[in-house]
This record gives structure tokens, C-alpha cells and sequence, in this order.
């Protein structure tokens, strides 16, 4: 299901990696944007892919390692974790208007941080990326929008959320709706019965991808099928927060040195 009571233009997004553990690298928050209307689309086409298929939900690293709801069947079966996808990218490809990501080497943030008080000052690398990809939705609804309302909904439970709330408020132009934390999955009472936000699923494939990715640019190597289908099929305005972008950050916000 989607958050049905608004009615504007709204985003899901969801984290790979995490700034509270340096060993993954690198921290990428994607999703996507659309409509209600589109996202009902996206819903139904979705949750009947995964009802083919006889699995309740969709986790990325779930289906990469065969772990979950994809232990059974799925390893070394290509031709059925090819078609799956294929299935996946289709529904996006039909539903949804754009997608957003922005990745961040993790050391790049500690090399920066370490010369300007930027974590103190403005934020970490969750409230950052979130940032950036707020300003990338902002102006491109603004180019084919004009002033619809936007929401933007961040997966509960990443490192450092309460970055996200603070960073986009000391910006001067408004972003929309102040950002919400929904869960992925929740169960109501008293049946128990479990429900699920499909899109942040969407957001999470995203991430996942790229993320993988982001070390082999520039290097020659390719990148995963999977990721070049969706980045072929699906628009997708990626973006990177690297040294220089994070220094331009801190100069242009007067953020002290250290």
C-alpha cells in the first residue's frame, strides 16, 4: 500500500550501505517519484509479479544472495532470477515517472569532516544525500510540476534520519512536505495482518544496484545486467557527493574549519 492520504506528487527512498558501518564503503539513497495515481499502477503491478512468483515482498540482498523469501529455488536458476527482474523493471518502467539517487564514498565524508565541522554544522552522509536528492526532485517538478505538492518518504530505520529534518530546513527554499520515516512492512492488530509500502521495495533495487556499481566507474568494468536494464528502461538523475562537492558545500554554507 501507499500513504493514500496524500495527493500531490511524492518520492520513496531507501539507503544500501550505512555511515554507521565504514566497511560497506559507500552510502547510495535512491528511489522514485510519481503520482498517487501512478503509484496505485506500480502497486498492483508489483505485488502480482511477486504473486507469480509466490513471494510476499522484495528484498534486494535478499534475491541477490538467495537468502529469505528467494532461499528456495532460486540459486543458480538465471533464467528465473533473470525473468524476475526482467518483470520488476517492466512495472517501473510503467509506473513511475523518475528516479533519484545520490552516493557517497564514506571516506570522502571523513576526509572533509575532518577539515570543516561540517557534520556538526549542516550533516552526516545519510542527511546529505537526502538533501541533494530533495533538490534534484525539487527542481525537476518544478520544470514539470510547476507548484505540486511534494512529499518525500525516507525507509524508517537508517543511521542518522534525524540529519534529514535538520538539513533540509536550514535550506532557504522549501522543499515540499517536511520528510517522512514510514516502515517498509508493518503488521496491524489485532488480525495481524502484515502490510507493505511497495515503493520503498522499488527504492531499494535501486540502491542496492547502484551502489554496487559506484566502484567500478570510471574503471572500464561493467556493471550489472540488472543495472543496465533499469538505468536503460527507467529515467534516472544520479548523483555523486564527493570531496569536491562536499568542500564546495562547506564554502558556500560558511561551515568552520576545524
Amino acid at each position: 500500500m501507499t500513504l493514500g492520504c496524500w495527493t500531490g506528487i511524492s518520492g520513496y527512498f531507501d539507503a544500501s550501505g550505512s555511515a554507521e558501518d565504514p566497511s560497506t564503503g559507500i552510502l547510495t539513497l535512491a528511489g522514485y517519484v510519481a503520482t498517487v495515481e501512478q503509484w496505485a499502477k506500480f502497486e498492483r503491478a508489483w505485488e502480482s509479479v511477486l504473486s507469480e512468483e509466490g513471494v510476499p515482498d522484495f528484498h534486494m540482498a535478499h534475491f541477490a544472495h538467495s537468502k529469505g523469501a528467494f532461499s528456495e529455488g532460486w540459486k543458480n536458476n538465471e533464467k528465473r532470477r533473470r525473468s524476475f527482474l526482467e518483470k520488476l523493471v517492466t512495472v517501473i518502467e510503467a509506473s513511475i515517472e523518475k528516479g533519484f539517487t545520490t552516493s557517497m564514498r564514506l571516506t570522502d565524508f571523513a576526509v572533509v569532516n575532518s577539515e570543516y565541522q561540517l557534520q556538526e554544522q549542516i550533516s552526516g552522509p545519510y542527511g546529505l544525500c537526502a538533501s541533494m536528492i530533495a533538490a534534484k526532485v525539487r527542481g525537476w517538478i518544478g520544470e514539470k510540476h510547476g507548484d505540486e505538492p511534494t512529499a518525500y518518504f525516507f525507509e524508517y530505520g537508517d543511521a542518522h534520519q534525524q540529519d534529514v529534518k535538520r538539513v533540509m530546513a536550514r535550506d532557504t527554499v522549501g522543499f515540499g512536505q517536511p520528510p517522512e520515516f514510514p516502515r517498509k512492512r508493518w503488521q496491524e492488530r489485532p488480525d495481524g495482518t502484515t502490510y507493505y509500502l511497495r515503493p520503498f521495495e522499488a527504492a531499494d533495487f535501486a540502491a542496492y544496484e547502484i551502489r554496487k556499481a559506484v566502484p567500478l566507474i570510471g574503471k572500464g568494468k561493467d556493471v550489472r545486467g540488472s543495472l543496465r536494464q533499469l538505468l536503460h528502461r527507467v529515467p534516472h538523475e544520479n548523483g555523486t557527493l564527493g570531496k569536491d562537492e562536499l568542500r564546495h558545500i562547506c564554502a558556500v554554507s560558511a561551515v568552520p574549519r576545524r
